[in-house]
């Protein structure tokens, strides 16, 4: 994730202002009611410039600016701001899905491609979760799943089928846990955090992390039928060779082997249409 700044300036930037207007509104509101000219003094910036800003924030709801020849200016509180800036970024977005959907294509293609910010990767995440039918593999350490604990519960609350490998004692809920035998090496060996997920066969993303979740090392994407098919494959087949490893090295028979292996191969079925989806597609080229 990204870390926030100390002068909250960046995070302002990020919600539409100018450097300027969030170095204004920002003393504002530590500061009693002050002049153009007073914060101008204050923040080290030309009044002339100040004197817009302060307009601009006006017109954005972020300042009050009193009537009559003194002009004091006072900061809108920030409850109050960001709220308001809520419902317009809502009533926007509401008016931009409206408009784009009358365009967005539904024709599906098989490349694959790069996600480059955290956000961006655990959007895409939610969405394929969302559209889960049949069942959903997660390979992932659970710091990087934690975002995403609420959007998998309510993948198996909708009757999904959700396995997780496990490489820490922790476990993701709401999952049936893989658990990886040598998961503890796995994660000194590994300082950043991973994040894999396929859905349905058809969806998935591969993404690793650093390791405080604030930056994309590398992420990828794709609804590639061939390409998630083969992924598909070899990951149910790590995660059962997972769940293999750890019960021989505590099984008192091999009556507990065939049990696991059983209820493995149980769980894993999936539809036959799947397969059949993609060879029929390429039998059609």
């Amino acid at each position: 994730m990204r870390e926030s700044s100390t002068n909250g300036i960046e995070e302002l930037e990020y919600l539409g202002f100018t450097q300027l207007e969030s170095e204004v509104y920002t003393f504002l509101l530590g500061a009693n009611a002050s002049t153009g000219y007073a914060i101008s003094q204050a923040i080290a910036k030309p009044a002339a410039n100040v004197y817009k800003a302060i307009t601009t924030l006006e017109n954005k709801g972020a300042v009050y600016v009193e009537e009559g020849s003194s002009r004091l200016c006072t900061a809108v509180s920030s409850d109050e701001l960001l709220n308001a800036l809520h419902t317009t970024f809502m009533n926007q977005k509401n008016r931009a899905e409206r408009f784009l959907k009358q365009i967005e294509t539904s024709e599906p293609d098989d490349k694959v491609y790069r996600l480059k910010n955290i956000e961006q990767v655990y959007e895409k995440c939610r969405v394929l979760l969302s559209q889960a039918n049949d069942i959903v593999l997660i390979d992932g350490f659970l710091p990087a799943l934690q975002p995403l604990l609420e959007d998998i519960m309510q993948v198996h609350d909708r009757g999904v089928k959700v396995a997780s490998h496990s490489y820490e004692d922790d476990v993701v809920p709401a999952t049936r846990v893989f658990h990886n035998p040598k998961g503890k090496q796995v994660r000194e060996k590994w300082k950043g955090q991973w994040l894999n997920l396929i859905v349905d066969g058809s969806n998935f993303i591969m993404a690793y992390f650093s390791a405080d979740l604030a930056k994309v090392h590398q992420a990828v994407w794709s609804r590639s039928d061939y390409i998630s098919g083969v992924y598909y494959s070899a990951l149910q087949a790590e995660l059962q060779l997972s769940e293999l490893k750890s019960t021989l090295l505590k099984a008192d028979s091999l009556k507990e082997v065939h049990k696991l292996i059983g209820g493995m191969e149980q769980f894993f079925s999936i539809p036959q249409s799947s397969g059949n989806e993609l060879m029929k597609k390429f039998q059609k080229k």
